[in-house]
């Protein structure tokens, strides 16, 4: 059992180490930047059910759903989760794959005044995001059946660094705590990138922003390694898929992490040049 974990495991490190290849080398800010979020799941954790996890959105005020870009099956589970929300609890739905300067064009695409077609040209999807467009639109339908308004929280960034990280989480922070003052009676749910729902990054930037007034923020993350092998190492990876980390923060696993980053590294080879920088 032990060799068969470490072939897992060596196997999910080969493709990891593949993609930060084709990405290019990380800076010391970078390298960081991703341990502050490999920290979350180094506590203590327990096994919890979505039934706990659906009660506690339920007793929340702002909701962050963690994001894998280039893995469908991430934009799946983040679609299943919002279901699950009672349909009489208003709901914003705010997003990283859309930037703010876009919010007009993403308004009149909502309403129906824009073909899918026309809206993704005007912003500029393949160059602004990038990743494929059918892993996200369902989430977007969701939105338009329920009659949700999306909001973009991405800002315009031309690089790829620490710095431009913790711009876009100051940015996405200051525009969740417009939407708290604007509707106060509505959940906000957010779907941004996994790396900045660590507690130093995102999470800290809405306390910062809303001083500590945002009312009850529950972070979700979705596929940590290493929650997967400390759960194989209890014979434990076929039967769950959410943990609780603490009292705001649980964890959605569907995928082991050698699909997650096989994922993404067929992502970067069918659709990024090696030189371009990718998220």
């Amino acid at each position: 059992m032990q060799s068969w974990i470490r072939i897992r495991n060596h196997l999910y490190r080969r493709l990891e180490a593949h993609v930060r290849l084709l990405l290019g080398a990380e800076s010391a800010g970078m390298v960081k930047y991703r341990l502050e979020y490999e920290k979350e799941f180094k506590k203590k954790w327990k096994v919890s059910k979505r039934e706990e996890l659906v009660a506690e959105i339920a007793a929340s005020q702002i909701l962050l759903l963690g994001d894998f870009h280039a893995l469908q099956q991430s934009q799946k589970s983040q679609l299943r989760v919002l279901k699950a929300i009672p349909a009489s609890r208003k709901i914003l739905l705010a997003v990283e794959f859309f930037e703010a300067r876009h919010q007009r064009a993403l308004d009149r695409y909502m309403a129906g005044h824009l073909s899918e077609r026309d809206f993704l040209k005007l912003v500029q999807w393949q160059k602004s995001w990038g990743f494929p467009w059918e892993h996200f639109r369902p989430l977007i339908r969701w939105a338009q059946k329920r009659k949700i308004k999306v909001i973009g929280l991405n800002e315009l960034s031309k690089s790829r660094s620490a710095s431009t990280l913790h711009r876009r989480d100051v940015f996405a922070a200051e525009k969740i705590k417009e939407l708290r003052q604007k509707c106060p009676e509505h959940l906000i749910a957010v779907i941004y990138g996994d790396q900045h729902l660590a507690q130093k990054h995102l999470p800290r930037q809405i306390a910062l922003k809303t001083n500590g007034r945002a009312g009850r923020v529950l972070t979700v993350f979705q596929n940590a390694e290493s929650l997967y092998f400390q759960l194989l190492e209890k014979g434990l990876e076929i039967d769950v898929d959410v943990v609780r980390l603490a009292k705001d923060q649980f964890c959605l696993l569907n995928v082991p992490p050698w699909v997650k980053w096989q994922n993404y590294l067929l992502f970067l080879e069918s659709h990024l040049d090696h030189g371009l920088e990718g998220e």
